[in-house]
């Protein structure tokens, strides 16, 4: 089953397992979220506006050295 151009190839459909010949599942078992917009716009309003850098500490750190 070797190409002579570079391109993949399938492998034969005996060789295939279900989850790869099967049709795509409907989806049933995946758990509901609800609603993520108001989910999102709950997070977004917790971020701080300006949250502070890795360096900020050593920063100031430095600056009350001198």
């Amino acid at each position: 089953m070797s190409s002579r151009e570079g391109g993949a190839q399938s492998p034969p459909p005996e060789t295939l397992r279900g989850n790869q010949k099967d049709a795509p599942s409907n989806a049933k078992g995946v758990n509901e979220v609800g609603d993520l917009k108001k989910i999102n716009r709950e997070f977004l309003a917790q971020l701080p506006s300006n949250p502070k850098g890795p360096l900020d500490d050593h920063a100031e750190w430095t600056a009350r050295k001198r």
